[in-house]
């Protein structure tokens, strides 16, 4: 004898995800991992490319990695990325990529390009042969893309970008399933004996999330994480005295002492529109510098002394600037001495740019920089505006230098090497 009939259970079970994401936003869109190439005008054929990661990390965004690293076999790029983070170990299985692969990490965002119909293989859906840029707009790297900035050989976050950490939770899903099975049973010896059991059909009765704190175990392994890449200990108090359910923004301090931040350059410096991130570190071409001593201003009936250092690496879309204190030493954003200053810069009549501090150095320095365009100014009107303006403090009496590019200091050169491809570009064919 047969009987057949149909058997309904409820089913309640649970699964638990670690993350570093606050629960009560909007889920941000999943991360997008893909190669661009600059749009620069005249970085053709050889312009830079680089990996771009936008959005939310997932358990999955490790695949999209692996898949993008693979398909540049054993070129070196740097990675732009703009997180606010999301799974914790998905973040931590991107760095130990990144790190073996000895790759740049710069906090940063990319505009891309339409793809116009003449390029074959450029599909935007897909993320594949699209070009563009790389902008500012305050890009962010929070939460768990902090473990993917720490694994950069060099983490870069520009003086407008913002890294935040918080504590780790953990999110337990509690679900309640309605089973029905159609169970077939025979009768032996008149005891029923079930001998076929299948699943009909299966729904979701109800579902909720419960948040945890994360356990010390976890706070091990990503303190054994840090030490791996080379992160200094402060960095783990400053993430468990936050909440999870808010954030805290590091100062520009709390990112050099914890060595979270190796260099404040902008993006487009690191990138460049020549070949730079296409090619292994050691085979970088040299770069040009220039030197010019400014001596502007007085306080306390002593000069202010300043070295304004330029940089430009063959290929690189902007200009490092750094300026130095000989005397007073001191700069504004240091407590080395009681005099504070600012320091702008205007090649020609291009836009004046404002140096910033970055202690980071024993010598007090402030940096900035400005694109080839802004700094090629010089070609046609050749004075260099330096302005040593007061700082917090009283008593400082304010002059605007002007130098002349073409002095024996490097200059020359250097405006020739890094101009000449601008202007050509801007010539046309």
């Amino acid at each position: 004898m047969r009987t057949v009939f149909a058997l309904i259970l409820l089913v309640a079970g649970c699964a638990s995800v670690l993350a570093a994401a606050k629960t009560t936003k909007p889920e941000l869109p999943i991360m997008r991992v893909m190669v661009v190439r600059s749009n620069a005008v005249g970085c053709e054929p050889n312009c830079s490319s680089w990996i771009s990661a936008e959005g939310r990390i997932t358990g999955q965004t490790p695949a999209l990695f692996r898949t993008v690293l693979k398909s540049i076999g054993k070129t070196s790029m740097p990675i732009v990325i703009s997180s606010g983070g999301g799974d914790v170990d998905g973040a931590l299985a991107i760095g130990r990529m990144i790190r073996a692969r000895q790759l740049d990490v710069i906090v940063g965002r990319t505009t891309f390009d339409s793809c116009p119909a003449d390029r074959k293989g450029c599909d935007a859906k897909a993320g594949r042969g699209l070009s563009g840029s790389p902008v500012g707009f305050a890009p962010f790297c929070a939460s768990a893309c902090s473990y993917i900035l720490a694994a950069g050989t060099r983490r870069i976050v520009p003086f407008d970008s913002y890294v935040g950490v918080h504590q780790i939770v953990s999110f337990t899903v509690f679900v309640k399933r309605q089973q029905i099975f159609s169970v077939r049973r025979r009768m032996v010896e008149g005891v029923p004996v079930q001998v076929d059991r299948r699943l009909v059909r299966e729904k979701v009765v109800s579902k909720f999330t419960r948040q945890v704190p994360g356990r010390a175990s976890v706070y091990d392994r990503l303190a054994r994480y840090f030490k791996e890449m080379g992160i200094a200990e402060e960095i783990n108090p400053l993430m468990r005295a936050t909440a999870p359910e808010s954030m805290h923004w590091m100062t520009r301090d709390e990112m050099v002492r914890t060595r979270l931040v190796t260099d404040a350059i902008a993006a487009d410096q690191i990138i460049g529109e020549g070949n730079m991130a296409l090619r292994p570190a050691a085979l970088l071409p040299a770069e040009l510098t220039a030197n010019i001593r400014v001596d502007g201003g007085r306080f306390q009936d002593e000069d202010i002394s300043l070295i304004v250092r330029f940089t430009w690496m063959r290929g690189a879309g902007s200009i490092i600037v750094a300026a130095t204190a000989i005397r007073p030493f001191s700069v504004k954003g240091i407590t080395v001495a009681p005099v504070e200053y600012n320091v702008t810069l205007r090649p020609g009549k291009a836009q004046e740019r404002a140096l910033i501090p970055r202690p980071s150095e024993s010598a007090p320095t402030l940096y900035g920089h400005m694109t080839r365009a802004e700094f090629c100014q010089l070609r046609q009107d050749p004075l260099l505006r330096v302005a040593i303006l007061p700082g917090a403090l009283e008593g400082v009496q304010p002059r605007t230098i002007y130098v002349g590019a073409g002095r024996p200091d490097g200059m020359g050169p250097l405006i020739d090497g890094a101009c000449r491809n601008v202007e050509m570009a801007a010539a046309g064919p």
